[in-house]
């Protein structure tokens, strides 16, 4: 599909490594209009690895000593929670053509994305407006965490922003927060095919993405574009 691939929504860069399919996101980020200035800003990366887990990626309970030494247990969020709560923030800045945020997976195969995406698996279906078609249901303090970073009079906005009029967002009763990917937030990972320690990809794990493969010679002529050099094969 064209028209996603030139939307970045959900893409996979994959090829041997030393290609530059990091780097190359740069470029991207400039196609989704990130200034250059902000792009740190609007980035959240993490890299996947054997013992990476859903609470690595999503966020976790964790227990915390104050400068009194006492302790208290806090949700400390992890990349997927951060990018999710950068997306919102921006579109409830600036409900039109919100500044675009991207998270990108490092590594991608080799951590089990299954068991690492978890829950988080349904909201990759999106909408043909890059939203997600299913929302997710998040609980307790984890809940509690993303409705403060989002603010109770911004939570309309973002009810009105998914283009869904059948739920509440907050669920005061149940502690609970129905979330979705909105179309700001791009998830970009990255894959070395020539990495024997590697989990695989199921296919329907797959079929959520686009798919790019880089190659070295992608990679040069990217990289002297600016210089009018183009490097071919023999």
């Amino acid at each position: 599909d064209r028209r996603s691939n030139i939307n970045y929504k959900q893409l996979i860069i994959y090829g041997p490594a030393g290609v530059g399919k990091t780097y190359g996101i740069r470029n991207i980020a400039v196609e989704l209009k990130i200034d250059e200035n902000i792009f740190e800003k609007q980035t959240v990366h993490t890299v996947f690895h054997p013992e990476y887990s859903y609470y690595d990626f999503f966020g976790k309970v964790m227990p915390i000593k104050d400068k009194n030494s006492q302790i208290s247990y806090d949700f400390l969020p992890g990349p997927f929670a951060q990018a999710l709560s950068k997306a919102y923030k921006n579109i409830t800045k600036q409900p039109i053509n919100p500044e675009k945020v991207i998270l990108v997976v490092d590594e991608l195969n080799r951590g089990n994305a299954a068991s690492i995406f978890g829950g988080l698996f349904n909201l990759l279906d999106r909408n043909d407006i890059g939203i997600s078609e299913y929302p997710l249901n998040i609980y307790g303090m984890e809940a509690m965490w993303l409705r403060n970073q989002i603010g109770d009079s911004d939570l309309s906005t973002l009810k009105k922003y998914s283009k869904k009029t059948n739920f509440e967002m907050y669920d005061e009763e149940n502690k609970s927060l129905k979330i979705y990917i909105p179309d700001n937030l791009s998830i970009i990972c990255t894959m070395n095919t020539s990495d024997q320690t590697i989990f695989s990809l199921d296919k329907a794990f797959q079929r959520r993405f686009n798919k790019s493969f880089k190659t070295a010679q992608n990679s040069i002529n990217e990289y002297f574009k600016d210089d009018n050099i183009k490097i071919e094969p023999k």
